[in-house]
């Protein structure tokens, strides 16, 4: 398979930003955001000693929801650490044009009626527009009852009762600690509501369990609860109240879970146990009094037998794991409701998850989301990260056994109509493999400890919020639920957390809100971007009826790869809404398959035979016949009203299909009837690479790396030519059209058959409504490595890129629009402005000549290289003789040259290159490559897939070498780029390029510390084939790779608005990506086409035979099909020429 996008959307851009409502240590109104009172009302102090009497202000937050009370709005914000952990109500102003949003005042919410918040973590708001949350990692009520001294009560408790006043500092004592402290008072649900009058209203639901509360979710009905358990070896948990809307009184259930598979995050079936019923003020009754040994008697469990005494069960919940438990008599109730976790155990449920996080609900859907950080301890079998360890499942129902995944999932959960939660399975994990480093341990193009979840259900999107040291910055994730696609909106700094994520639809004045948090950024003074530890508090608005009805797909944000970017609080600019479609690859064939007796890269003799393979190194035939895995650029055509395609493969000699395309009511395409297309009138066809279709609907394609005319003139013997390293070997593979094979060939065949100017043309081929073809070679378009040609807006203006060493870039404007058989071929002069970013360059035009291809053609077939030049080697400073051109063209290097007489209209087109340089255009380019047009903006694209040799400074590869610019103008004097980049020339009123600038360049890295990637993951390598998406604003660049230096080539989305290059598709080992084209509408569908060429080819052919392999067939396929992509259709052309059958033939 070819990894691709699942989904791609076509609409509007909306530009959106993450802007900060308030940071922790603000002050609003008069009081101080985040921080920590006291019973009294009074700020609590720190009290370690480098910091004795300093206000504690906690630069945590955690959820964050707000709330449309009358004409007002307001915040409520979670605070989770320290303990005493505040709740804050902020009253907040909306700016109605733009939907910014402002905090007037805040004051800390009284919790003396709840005794004080401990952990406040996670939340959601309730169907009656109340907060509600959790308090996570209760205080451990049996270890606090056996604590005899201060060193052995847990250190949060310590800082809690600050809340009352008691500091160690001043001499607090355990007395007064266990005086004041009540463990069963912390653990529970806690609900804010805001009143008409602005005031809060606090209630702590005891009803619903006591356990690491990391969130509760109502559900529609108003009654089911699902609660959250954050820690080791935590359980899941449901509550249905009696009466829908209230609270006070219902039954509690602990989850049963039945795995039924280990892959991908695993499967499970649920059942749930009933722990017991109760009511709110029965519990509120007992909580100030109770304690662990009135509930269970504990006993020590025999150490690593897992064996109780007599009458004990064993357990192993939360922390501290194994213990041994016996229920007093009558305490049911009671261990139901405020030992939840270690009673739901000791009844038989399931409690090895570790760390439960947030839950939230698709309506749409009738399913739960939910995440876990990690899936390791007692969620494995027996072990322990990986190793074998019994302590987490020792004791307990060993029901969850899953291999150790430290980047964790995220999970669906099935309901039913009466919403009991009965199944659930994993829908995205994180993974250890791809784009990881030393500083982030799992892939960055994935979650990583998933944390909060909230749904955005109208858009079917899930937000996703990390809690990670396994990513250098945390994240906050766009989970597409139709198409599984992840796309990073939020980073948060070096050091925090991704807190407080939800979605608020159309909360006020026809703004909706994503609400997201980072708590505890890093304090790191020595980085000049440090923003300090203070936690954010921040917000997206978008305006409603700008997505209302629509899919959306956020813009990605990039991942930080700076000081600046890992130091601050970034969010993605904008969104796209309007209509998402499937963008899955699909193939059409692979080559090496057989379609209706065709086999698609059977490589063909000029009489249509098979050409056998031959070995690579000493050219000598063996038993098989050559199948070419090189496909390469590949077109859609409407000719008669109806699609054809048009396939071309890279190879000597080349081969070329022209085939029908039927296109399906829901615009998915297939192939049928494949006819060669026929090149024998031109000897053939050689090495065809890039290419695109011309306005009048045809496939204007090319011929690369043209073989050396001044080899083959001055060769005495095969080894002659095969001393010419670049193009020696390939001439002797191509002498196998006309079926001549070493070691019977000679240098006389050779110079009998094979006419090097017959190759290294822009081709042409024509269709017929029956897919019959005729192929034509442009030969007033000049000659060289020709990469490809792109038509511009006037139908005459064609330029001419040429893929190599030392290379030229060529204009040609035809005599009449639509006719490329006669016109002016211009080279192109570059003046360098700068250096920076790939080069700033002024471009102007010099004219080389007039051609026609019919006074060419003959010319190409009987001329050699003598008939065109003189040739003197230079002397040993470089210089040349009276009367002849210093050149340095191509992999020739420098050349004196002087042009024989009679030959001013011939060299120009047969020997563009040189004749080119002799007239003083820059010839310093290397392995210019794709050509993309927005005929709207009136700008050109071009890639180059790496900045070295010839367009250095008398350099190569960035040490000195004169070997490229001797003999040169050495217009161009750029800094080693190996990675590439692409650049953006502007076209003068005549479609002429006049400037050209770096738009974007790959970053060179260190394969050692980058997985054997020499090129930034995070951005382009070797760009090679382009293509333009128009859209709102500047729109998209596609750009497919042909490097060595990223591990898997892939093909970018470049945003041209806001600069962000996101990932589309990507290539198996040692294969390109090829043919990339986007094609707006063909038949009311939109389509990328790309063609995978040589997987396991130019590298890693060792992996072909390894498990997951899928061969070394080239894929030719597509993206798509995608609705509204706007623009108006692909014009049908039609003629009543008929190309058959005299000009092709079909090879069986």
């Amino acid at each position: 398979m070819v990894p691709a996008s699942p989904s791609v959307t076509f609409g509007d851009s909306i530009p959106i930003n993450l802007a900060t409502l308030l940071r922790s240590g603000d002050i609003s109104g008069g009081a101080t955001f985040g921080e920590l009172v006291s019973a009294t009302g009074q700020p609590i102090y720190l009290q370690t000693p480098s910091s004795l009497g300093a206000v504690d202000v906690s630069v945590n937050p955690d959820y964050q929801s707000f709330h449309k009370v009358g004409s007002n709005l307001y915040l409520l914000s979670h605070f989770e650490s320290p303990q005493p952990a505040p709740i804050y109500l902020t009253q907040v102003t909306q700016d109605q044009n733009t939907g910014a949003l402002k905090a007037v005042s805040t004051k800390p919410v009284n919790l003396t009626g709840v005794g004080g918040g401990w952990n406040l973590c996670a939340g959601s708001v309730t169907p009656w527009n109340s907060q509600i949350g959790g308090e996570e990692y209760e205080p451990d009520a049996r270890l606090f009852e056996q604590a005899a001294s201060l060193d052995k009560v847990n250190s949060a408790i310590i800082d809690f009762v600050r809340y009352y006043d008691l500091y160690l500092s001043e001499g607090a004592t355990l007395g007064d600690v266990k005086a004041e402290f009540q463990p069963y008072k912390y653990g529970h649900v806690i609900e804010v509501k805001v009143n008409p009058d602005g005031t809060p209203s606090v209630t702590k639901w005891y009803t619903l369990g006591r356990n690491s509360k990391e969130t509760a979710y109502i559900m529609p009905d108003n009654k089911t609860v699902y609660i959250t358990d954050d820690g080791t070896n935590v359980g899941f948990f449901k509550f249905i109240a009696t009466t829908a809307g209230d609270l006070s009184q219902g039954d509690l259930y602990a989850a049963k879970f039945s795995q039924q598979n280990a892959s991908n995050g695993g499967t499970f079936g649920i059942t749930w146990i009933k722990l017991g019923s109760a009511s709110q003020s029965e519990l509120q009754s007992k909580v100030e009094s109770l304690t662990f040994s009135q509930i269970f008697d504990y006993a020590t469990p025999t150490n690593g037998t897992g064996a109780c005494p007599s009458g004990y069960k064993s357990i192993n919940a939360g922390d501290p794991l194994e213990e041994c438990l016996k229920l007093k008599d009558g305490a049911d109730k009671w261990a139901a409701f405020f030992e939840t976790r270690r009673y739901a155990a000791y009844l038989g449920a399931t409690t090895e998850f570790s760390k439960w996080e947030g839950i939230t609900y698709s309506p749409s859907r009738n399913k739960l989301y939910t995440a876990l950080t990690e899936i390791r301890y007692g969620m494995e079998d027996n072990a322990k990260k990986g190793k074998n360890d019994t302590e987490y499942d020792i004791g307990s129902n060993n029901d969850i056994r899953l291999p150790y995944n430290p980047c964790g999932c995220v999970y669906s959960i099935d309901v039913d109509a009466q919403y009991n939660a009965n199944k659930m399975q994993a829908i995205v994990c994180g993974n250890t493999v791809g784009l990881v480093d030393a500083n982030n341990t799992c892939s960055v193009e994935s979650i990583s400890s998933p944390d909060n979840v909230a749904m955005m259900d109208s858009y079917s999107t899930l937000l996703i919020a990390e809690d990670t040291e396994a990513h250098l910055n945390n994240y906050v994730w766009a989970y597409n639920l139709d198409t599984g696609s992840l796309t990073r909106i939020v980073s948060t700094p070096v050091g925090a957390e991704a807190t407080g994520v939800w979605f608020f639809e159309n909360l006020l004045n026809g703004w909706s809100y994503i609400s997201v948090a980072a708590q505890h950024p890093t304090d790191n003074t020595s980085n000049p971007y440090n923003q300090g530890p203070a936690g954010y508090v921040g917000y997206f608005a978008i305006q409603t009826s700008a997505i209302n009805g629509k899919s959306i797909q956020f813009t990605p944000l990039p991942t930080p790869r700076t000081e600046m970017a890992e130091s601050y609080f970034n969010g993605t600019s904008s969104l796209i809404a309007g209509v998402t479609s499937n963008a899955t690859y699909k193939t059409l064939w692979r080559s090496g398959d057989n379609i209706n007796g065709v086999v698609m890269g059977s490589l063909l003799d000029v009489k249509g035979q098979p050409i056998k393979a031959v070995n690579d190194t000493t050219l000598l035939p063996g038993d098989k016949n050559e199948i070419s895995n090189s496909t390469d650029h590949t077109s859609i055509l409407n000719v008669c009203q109806k699609l054809h395609l048009v396939s071309q493969h890279e190879d000597v000699p080349a081969l070329m299909y022209s085939m029908d395309l039927t296109q399906a009511s829901d615009g998915t395409l297939t192939v049928a009837n494949p006819k060669v297309v026929d090149w024998s009138k031109d000897g053939g066809l050689w090495d065809p690479c890039s290419g695109e279709v011309t306005p009048w609907q045809t496939h204007l394609g090319s011929e690369e790396y043209e073989p050396d005319a001044k080899t083959i003139a001055f060769a005495n013997s095969i080894d002659d030519i095969r001393a010419d390293t670049e193009s020696g070997d390939d001439i002797l593979k191509y002498m196998r059209y006309w079926d001549f094979y070493l070691p019977t060939m000679t240098v006389d065949d050779v110079k009998a058959y094979f006419k090097p100017y017959r190759y290294g043309h822009v081709t042409e081929v024509f269709v017929d409504g029956s897919s019959c073809a005729r192929g034509v070679k442009h030969y007033a378009m000049g000659r060289g490595s020709i990469e490809m040609a792109h038509v511009l807006g006037d139908n005459k203006t064609v330029i001419i890129s040429e893929d190599g060493q030392c290379d030229a870039f060529y204009k040609f404007v035809a005599d009449k629009a639509g006719d490329l058989s006669a016109g002016t071929l211009y080279a192109a002069k570059f003046k360098q402005n700068s250096a920076d970013n790939g080069g700033d360059f002024d471009v102007t035009w010099i004219e080389l000549g007039h051609g026609m291809d019919a006074d060419l053609q003959e010319a190409a077939a009987t001329l050699n290289f003598t008939d065109i030049f003189d040739l003197v080697a230079p002397d040993g400073s470089g210089k040349c003789p009276s009367g002849y051109s210093s050149v340095n063209t191509g992999y020739a290097g420098q050349e004196c040259l002087m042009l024989k007489p009679g030959m001013e209209d011939v060299a120009p087109f047969l020997e563009t290159r040189r004749y080119a340089a002799m007239k003083g255009a820059s010839t310093e380019f290397n392995k210019v490559e794709g050509t993309a047009y927005d005929q709207k903006g009136g700008r050109l694209f071009l890639s180059i897939t790496s900045v070295e040799k010839g367009m250095e400074d008398n350099a190569g590869k960035g040490k000195n070498n004169t070997k490229y610019d001797i003999g040169s103008n050495n217009d161009i004097r750029l800094p080693w780029n190996p990675c590439g980049c692409v650049y953006v020339f502007t076209l003068d009123a005549n479609y002429s390029p006049n400037h050209m600038k770096g738009l974007v360049c790959g970053k060179p890295v260190n394969a050692t510390n980058n997985l054997g990637n020499g090129c930034d993951l995070e951005g382009i390598a070797n760009p090679d084939n382009l293509s333009y998406m128009p859209g709102t604003g500047d729109g998209n660049l596609l750009i497919a790779e042909d490097t060595d230096s990223h591990q898997n080539d892939v093909m970018w989305q470049y945003n041209l608005d806001s600069g962000v290059l996101t990932r589309t598709l990507s290539t198996p080992y040692g294969s390109e990506v090829t043919s990339t084209e986007f094609y707006e509408n063909v038949g009311g569908y939109g389509y990328v086409v790309d063609v995978v060429q040589h997987p396991y080819g130019e590298s890693d052919q060792d992996k072909v035979t390894e498990a997951g392999s899928t061969g070394q067939g080239a894929w030719i396929g597509y993206m798509g099909p995608f609705k509204n992509t706007g623009g108006s259709p692909e014009a049908s052309v039609c003629s009543n020429v008929n190309y058959c059958p005299a000009s092709t033939y079909s090879a069986t």
